[in-house]
Protein backbone atom coordinates (compact mmCIF):
# COMPACT_ATOMS: atom_id res chain seq x y z
CA UNK A 1 0.00 0.00 0.00
CA UNK A 2 2.61 2.47 0.59
CA UNK A 3 4.78 1.61 -2.68
CA UNK A 4 0.93 2.56 -4.36
CA UNK A 5 0.57 5.68 -2.47
CA UNK A 6 4.02 6.58 -3.66
CA UNK A 7 3.55 6.03 -6.66
CA UNK A 8 0.84 8.37 -7.81
CA UNK A 9 1.43 10.69 -5.02
CA UNK A 10 2.65 13.18 -8.05
CA UNK A 11 0.33 12.04 -10.67
CA UNK A 12 -2.97 12.48 -8.98
CA UNK A 13 -4.93 15.58 -8.92
CA UNK A 14 -5.30 16.36 -5.50
CA UNK A 15 -9.89 17.40 -5.13
CA UNK A 16 -8.82 20.89 -3.01
CA UNK A 17 -5.60 23.03 -2.75
CA UNK A 18 -6.21 23.11 0.97
CA UNK A 19 -4.18 20.79 3.39
CA UNK A 20 -6.48 20.63 6.55
CA UNK A 21 -7.02 17.07 7.71
CA UNK A 22 -4.15 15.10 7.04
CA UNK A 23 -5.23 11.18 8.33
CA UNK A 24 -8.87 12.08 6.41
CA UNK A 25 -6.96 13.46 3.18
CA UNK A 26 -4.50 10.09 3.25
CA UNK A 27 -7.81 7.96 3.59
CA UNK A 28 -9.54 9.99 0.98
CA UNK A 29 -6.24 10.01 -1.67
CA UNK A 30 -5.99 5.98 -0.54
CA UNK A 31 -10.14 5.52 -1.58
CA UNK A 32 -10.19 7.46 -4.69
CA UNK A 33 -7.03 6.75 -6.35
CA UNK A 34 -7.58 3.63 -7.84
CA UNK A 35 -4.93 2.36 -10.18
CA UNK A 36 -2.72 -0.82 -10.97
CA UNK A 37 -0.42 -2.28 -9.15
CA UNK A 38 2.67 -1.16 -10.20
CA UNK A 39 4.07 -4.50 -9.88
CA UNK A 40 1.96 -7.03 -11.07
CA UNK A 41 0.26 -4.34 -13.62
CA UNK A 42 -3.34 -5.77 -12.39
CA UNK A 43 -5.90 -3.72 -11.48
CA UNK A 44 -6.77 -3.08 -8.16
CA UNK A 45 -10.40 -4.59 -8.23
CA UNK A 46 -11.86 -2.87 -4.70
CA UNK A 47 -11.39 0.37 -3.33
CA UNK A 48 -8.98 0.54 -0.43
CA UNK A 49 -11.13 1.22 2.88
CA UNK A 50 -9.54 1.81 6.48
CA UNK A 51 -10.66 -0.98 8.36
CA UNK A 52 -11.16 -1.43 12.72
CA UNK A 53 -8.04 -2.76 14.27
CA UNK A 54 -9.54 -3.27 17.71
CA UNK A 55 -5.64 -4.17 18.83
CA UNK A 56 -4.88 -0.26 17.79
CA UNK A 57 -5.45 1.82 20.48
CA UNK A 58 -6.80 5.83 20.41
CA UNK A 59 -5.02 5.57 24.19
CA UNK A 60 -3.57 2.90 26.60
CA UNK A 61 -6.25 1.12 28.57
CA UNK A 62 -6.28 -2.73 30.06
CA UNK A 63 -9.27 -4.03 29.51
CA UNK A 64 -9.05 -6.74 32.19
CA UNK A 65 -10.63 -6.73 35.42
CA UNK A 66 -10.54 -8.96 38.12
CA UNK A 67 -13.57 -10.91 37.39
CA UNK A 68 -12.93 -11.16 33.43
CA UNK A 69 -9.37 -11.55 33.02
CA UNK A 70 -9.70 -12.58 29.79
CA UNK A 71 -12.37 -9.62 28.78
CA UNK A 72 -11.70 -7.56 25.62
CA UNK A 73 -9.12 -6.75 23.18
CA UNK A 74 -5.63 -6.52 24.28
CA UNK A 75 -3.61 -3.03 22.82
CA UNK A 76 -0.56 -3.48 20.86
CA UNK A 77 -0.50 0.03 19.42
CA UNK A 78 -1.97 3.30 21.61
CA UNK A 79 -1.23 6.60 21.22
CA UNK A 80 0.31 9.01 23.68
CA UNK A 81 -0.21 12.43 24.43
CA UNK A 82 2.33 15.22 23.86
CA UNK A 83 4.69 15.71 27.13
CA UNK A 84 3.12 18.42 28.93
CA UNK A 85 4.78 21.91 27.56
CA UNK A 86 5.75 22.93 30.56
CA UNK A 87 8.16 22.44 33.79
CA UNK A 88 5.00 22.97 35.86
CA UNK A 89 4.20 19.39 35.07
CA UNK A 90 7.17 17.81 33.76
CA UNK A 91 9.96 15.51 35.67
CA UNK A 92 12.51 16.02 32.45
CA UNK A 93 15.27 18.24 33.95
CA UNK A 94 15.89 19.43 30.14
CA UNK A 95 12.83 20.44 30.04
CA UNK A 96 12.21 22.57 33.15
CA UNK A 97 15.65 24.30 32.25
CA UNK A 98 14.52 25.55 29.05
CA UNK A 99 11.32 26.89 29.84
CA UNK A 100 9.75 30.40 30.96
CA UNK A 101 7.29 30.01 33.60
CA UNK A 102 3.90 32.03 31.85
CA UNK A 103 0.64 33.11 33.17
CA UNK A 104 -2.58 34.85 31.00
CA UNK A 105 -0.64 38.31 32.53
CA UNK A 106 2.30 37.45 29.81
CA UNK A 107 -0.84 37.08 27.13
CA UNK A 108 -2.44 40.20 25.26
CA UNK A 109 -5.63 39.13 23.89
CA UNK A 110 -6.67 40.92 21.15
CA UNK A 111 -10.64 39.71 19.95
CA UNK A 112 -11.85 40.47 16.41
CA UNK A 113 -15.75 41.52 16.90
CA UNK A 114 -18.25 43.48 15.24
CA UNK A 115 -21.37 45.85 16.28
CA UNK A 116 -23.75 42.64 15.08
CA UNK A 117 -21.55 40.39 17.51
CA UNK A 118 -21.06 42.81 20.53
CA UNK A 119 -24.36 41.47 22.27
CA UNK A 120 -24.47 38.18 21.22
CA UNK A 121 -20.70 36.89 21.40
CA UNK A 122 -18.81 38.99 23.32
CA UNK A 123 -21.09 38.46 26.18
CA UNK A 124 -20.36 34.54 26.05
CA UNK A 125 -16.82 35.85 26.45
CA UNK A 126 -17.01 37.65 29.53
CA UNK A 127 -18.96 34.69 31.11
CA UNK A 128 -16.07 31.81 30.01
CA UNK A 129 -12.38 32.51 29.47
CA UNK A 130 -12.61 36.40 29.99
CA UNK A 131 -11.78 36.15 34.09
CA UNK A 132 -8.45 34.68 33.25
CA UNK A 133 -6.85 36.84 30.40
CA UNK A 134 -6.83 40.24 32.08
CA UNK A 135 -5.12 42.19 29.01
CA UNK A 136 -8.03 41.16 26.98
CA UNK A 137 -9.10 43.94 24.32
CA UNK A 138 -12.33 43.83 21.82
CA UNK A 139 -11.30 45.39 18.31
CA UNK A 140 -14.55 46.30 16.55
CA UNK A 141 -15.74 48.32 13.61
CA UNK A 142 -17.39 50.51 15.86
CA UNK A 143 -16.22 51.88 19.45
CA UNK A 144 -18.46 50.90 21.98
CA UNK A 145 -18.38 52.33 25.60
CA UNK A 146 -20.33 49.96 27.09
CA UNK A 147 -18.09 46.89 26.35
CA UNK A 148 -15.53 48.58 25.86
CA UNK A 149 -14.80 48.12 22.23
CA UNK A 150 -12.00 49.59 20.44
CA UNK A 151 -12.98 50.91 16.45
CA UNK A 152 -10.36 49.68 14.48
CA UNK A 153 -11.66 52.37 11.48
CA UNK A 154 -12.46 49.36 9.24
CA UNK A 155 -15.55 48.78 7.69
CA UNK A 156 -16.80 45.49 9.01
CA UNK A 157 -16.80 42.75 5.74
CA UNK A 158 -18.58 39.19 5.64
CA UNK A 159 -14.82 37.84 4.91
CA UNK A 160 -11.43 38.09 4.62
CA UNK A 161 -11.01 40.95 7.33
CA UNK A 162 -6.89 41.30 6.37
CA UNK A 163 -6.96 45.18 6.68
CA UNK A 164 -8.88 44.53 10.09
CA UNK A 165 -6.33 42.35 11.41
CA UNK A 166 -3.46 44.43 10.12
CA UNK A 167 -5.15 46.99 12.05
CA UNK A 168 -5.67 45.06 15.25
CA UNK A 169 -1.73 44.26 15.65
CA UNK A 170 -0.97 48.06 15.36
CA UNK A 171 -3.75 48.94 17.75
CA UNK A 172 -2.07 46.32 19.95
CA UNK A 173 1.33 46.76 19.30
CA UNK A 174 0.56 51.20 20.33
CA UNK A 175 -2.05 50.02 23.49
CA UNK A 176 1.36 47.19 24.35
CA UNK A 177 3.62 50.00 24.56
CA UNK A 178 6.49 49.62 27.32
CA UNK A 179 4.77 47.20 29.26
CA UNK A 180 7.08 44.70 30.25
CA UNK A 181 5.27 41.82 31.73
CA UNK A 182 3.56 41.27 27.91
CA UNK A 183 5.43 38.44 25.65
CA UNK A 184 2.97 37.16 23.80
CA UNK A 185 -0.34 38.44 21.54
CA UNK A 186 -3.51 35.78 20.40
CA UNK A 187 -5.00 36.78 17.85
CA UNK A 188 -9.00 35.32 18.63
CA UNK A 189 -12.57 35.54 16.75
CA UNK A 190 -15.03 36.55 19.19
CA UNK A 191 -16.80 33.08 18.91
CA UNK A 192 -13.62 31.38 20.08
CA UNK A 193 -13.67 29.46 23.27
CA UNK A 194 -9.81 28.80 24.96
CA UNK A 195 -8.89 27.66 28.37
CA UNK A 196 -6.20 30.42 29.17
CA UNK A 197 -4.27 28.20 31.60
CA UNK A 198 -3.56 25.94 28.69
CA UNK A 199 -2.71 28.44 26.54
CA UNK A 200 0.02 29.76 28.70
CA UNK A 201 1.27 26.65 29.34
CA UNK A 202 1.09 25.65 26.02
CA UNK A 203 3.49 28.84 25.51
CA UNK A 204 6.09 28.04 28.34
CA UNK A 205 8.86 26.08 26.62
CA UNK A 206 8.50 28.67 23.58
CA UNK A 207 11.12 31.31 23.21
CA UNK A 208 8.77 34.86 23.55
CA UNK A 209 12.41 36.30 22.56
CA UNK A 210 12.33 35.11 19.18
CA UNK A 211 9.91 35.11 16.35
CA UNK A 212 7.43 32.32 17.13
CA UNK A 213 4.02 31.85 15.30
CA UNK A 214 1.95 28.97 16.57
CA UNK A 215 -1.87 27.87 16.02
CA UNK A 216 -3.80 25.02 14.38
CA UNK A 217 -2.04 24.73 11.13
CA UNK A 218 -3.62 23.92 7.34
CA UNK A 219 -1.50 24.24 4.22
CA UNK A 220 -2.33 25.68 0.97
CA UNK A 221 -1.33 24.71 -2.35
CA UNK A 222 1.79 23.06 -0.68
CA UNK A 223 2.90 20.69 -3.63
CA UNK A 224 3.19 23.95 -5.72
CA UNK A 225 6.21 25.97 -5.78
CA UNK A 226 3.86 29.04 -4.19
CA UNK A 227 2.56 26.66 -1.66
CA UNK A 228 2.47 27.63 2.15
CA UNK A 229 1.84 26.70 5.89
CA UNK A 230 -0.46 29.55 8.18
CA UNK A 231 -2.14 28.76 10.87
CA UNK A 232 -6.62 28.63 10.46
CA UNK A 233 -7.86 32.28 12.41
CA UNK A 234 -10.62 30.49 14.58
CA UNK A 235 -8.66 28.30 16.70
CA UNK A 236 -6.48 31.36 17.71
CA UNK A 237 -3.14 32.43 16.20
CA UNK A 238 -0.22 33.01 18.50
CA UNK A 239 2.43 35.33 18.12
CA UNK A 240 5.72 36.40 19.81
CA UNK A 241 5.88 39.96 20.64
CA UNK A 242 8.90 40.53 17.88
CA UNK A 243 6.71 38.75 15.40
CA UNK A 244 4.34 41.05 16.09
CA UNK A 245 6.42 43.96 15.69
CA UNK A 246 7.90 41.74 12.31
CA UNK A 247 4.49 41.68 10.80
CA UNK A 248 3.47 45.38 11.37
CA UNK A 249 6.97 46.34 9.29
CA UNK A 250 6.61 43.48 6.57
CA UNK A 251 3.36 42.26 5.89
CA UNK A 252 0.51 44.58 3.65
CA UNK A 253 -2.97 43.15 2.71
CA UNK A 254 -2.92 42.84 -1.45
CA UNK A 255 -6.81 44.18 -0.45
CA UNK A 256 -8.84 44.90 2.63
CA UNK A 257 -11.25 41.47 2.10
CA UNK A 258 -8.18 39.33 1.89
CA UNK A 259 -7.98 36.15 4.12
CA UNK A 260 -6.06 37.75 7.11
CA UNK A 261 -4.90 34.09 8.27
CA UNK A 262 -3.73 33.09 5.25
CA UNK A 263 -2.07 36.21 4.12
CA UNK A 264 0.10 35.93 7.53
CA UNK A 265 0.94 32.89 6.71
CA UNK A 266 2.42 33.52 3.64
CA UNK A 267 3.79 37.05 4.32
CA UNK A 268 5.79 34.98 7.22
CA UNK A 269 6.81 32.30 5.31
CA UNK A 270 8.42 34.87 2.55
CA UNK A 271 10.00 35.91 5.85
CA UNK A 272 11.25 32.74 6.86
CA UNK A 273 9.22 32.52 10.10
CA UNK A 274 7.99 28.79 10.43
CA UNK A 275 4.03 27.88 10.99
CA UNK A 276 4.05 25.50 14.32
CA UNK A 277 1.32 23.66 14.72
CA UNK A 278 -0.38 23.34 18.17
CA UNK A 279 -1.21 20.34 19.41
CA UNK A 280 -5.56 21.01 21.36
CA UNK A 281 -5.86 23.91 19.28
CA UNK A 282 -8.98 23.22 16.94
CA UNK A 283 -10.56 25.53 14.44
CA UNK A 284 -14.21 23.61 14.90
CA UNK A 285 -16.03 22.95 17.53
CA UNK A 286 -16.15 19.55 19.96
CA UNK A 287 -18.82 17.52 18.52
CA UNK A 288 -16.61 18.10 14.40
CA UNK A 289 -14.03 15.87 16.35
CA UNK A 290 -14.01 12.34 17.51
CA UNK A 291 -13.97 12.03 20.97
CA UNK A 292 -10.61 9.65 21.01
CA UNK A 293 -8.64 13.10 19.56
CA UNK A 294 -9.90 15.16 22.39
CA UNK A 295 -9.34 12.98 24.69
CA UNK A 296 -5.99 12.45 24.15
CA UNK A 297 -4.64 15.32 24.32
CA UNK A 298 -5.75 18.18 26.41
CA UNK A 299 -7.89 20.82 24.18
CA UNK A 300 -6.69 24.18 23.74
CA UNK A 301 -9.22 26.20 21.96
CA UNK A 302 -12.44 25.65 20.04
CA UNK A 303 -14.52 27.65 17.09
CA UNK A 304 -18.14 28.74 16.59
CA UNK A 305 -20.77 28.55 18.64
CA UNK A 306 -23.16 27.79 16.35
CA UNK A 307 -25.61 24.83 17.15
CA UNK A 308 -24.23 24.41 20.25
CA UNK A 309 -24.10 25.58 24.00
CA UNK A 310 -20.56 27.58 24.42
CA UNK A 311 -20.54 27.49 28.24
CA UNK A 312 -20.84 23.84 28.56
CA UNK A 313 -18.07 23.10 25.92
CA UNK A 314 -15.85 25.49 28.41
CA UNK A 315 -16.66 23.34 31.60
CA UNK A 316 -16.77 20.16 29.77
CA UNK A 317 -13.76 20.59 27.67
CA UNK A 318 -11.22 23.58 28.41
CA UNK A 319 -11.76 23.67 32.30
CA UNK A 320 -14.41 25.98 33.27
CA UNK A 321 -13.77 29.04 35.27
CA UNK A 322 -12.00 26.66 38.13
CA UNK A 323 -9.33 25.39 35.40
CA UNK A 324 -5.67 25.45 35.96
CA UNK A 325 -2.28 24.62 33.55
CA UNK A 326 -2.06 21.14 36.02
CA UNK A 327 -5.74 20.21 36.80
CA UNK A 328 -6.64 19.52 33.15
CA UNK A 329 -3.73 17.45 32.39
CA UNK A 330 -3.93 15.00 35.18
CA UNK A 331 -7.46 14.66 35.43
CA UNK A 332 -6.96 13.43 32.09
CA UNK A 333 -5.53 10.00 33.13
CA UNK A 334 -8.77 8.69 34.47
CA UNK A 335 -10.98 10.50 32.09
CA UNK A 336 -9.03 8.81 29.49
CA UNK A 337 -9.41 5.37 30.82
CA UNK A 338 -13.06 5.42 31.60
CA UNK A 339 -13.63 6.97 27.72
CA UNK A 340 -11.68 4.74 26.41
CA UNK A 341 -13.37 1.54 27.92
CA UNK A 342 -16.46 3.21 26.72
CA UNK A 343 -15.52 3.70 23.55
CA UNK A 344 -14.40 -0.12 22.74
CA UNK A 345 -17.74 -0.76 24.35
CA UNK A 346 -19.23 0.75 21.37
CA UNK A 347 -20.12 -1.51 17.88
CA UNK A 348 -18.09 -0.98 15.24
CA UNK A 349 -18.83 1.77 13.28
CA UNK A 350 -19.48 1.65 9.52
CA UNK A 351 -15.95 2.17 7.82
CA UNK A 352 -17.34 5.61 5.82
CA UNK A 353 -19.19 7.17 8.83
CA UNK A 354 -16.48 5.56 11.28
CA UNK A 355 -13.07 6.31 10.68
CA UNK A 356 -13.50 8.84 7.38
CA UNK A 357 -15.20 11.78 9.24
CA UNK A 358 -15.01 15.26 7.56
CA UNK A 359 -14.38 18.27 9.69
CA UNK A 360 -17.36 19.72 7.54
CA UNK A 361 -14.75 22.65 6.83
CA UNK A 362 -14.71 22.05 3.10
CA UNK A 363 -18.21 21.00 2.11
CA UNK A 364 -19.74 24.27 3.29
CA UNK A 365 -18.23 25.25 0.32
CA UNK A 366 -16.32 28.19 2.15
CA UNK A 367 -12.23 27.62 1.78
CA UNK A 368 -11.97 29.80 4.74
CA UNK A 369 -13.85 29.56 8.17
CA UNK A 370 -13.26 32.60 9.74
Amino acid sequence: LAELVASNAQNTTLPSDFSIDASHELARFIYENVTPDPHSGTPVSVRITLKSASYICPTFVSMRTAGTPNRGPRCMLHAKPEEPPAGLLSTSEHLKERCVYTTGSHIYFAIKTCAKFHKERITIIERTWAANAQNRRYYSDVADVGIPTISTGIPNVQTGHCAKTMAILQLSLKDIGEQMDIRWLMLVDDDTLLSVPRVSALLSCHNHTEFVYLGQRYGYRLRAPDGFNYHTGGAGILLSLPLVRLIVERCTCPSASAPDDMILGYCLQALGVAAVPAAGMHQARPQDYAEELLLLQPPVSFHKFWNTDPEYTYRRWLGGSSGNSSVPLAAYTQRVTAAALRLHERQPCPVVAGFLQETGLESSGKRLDL
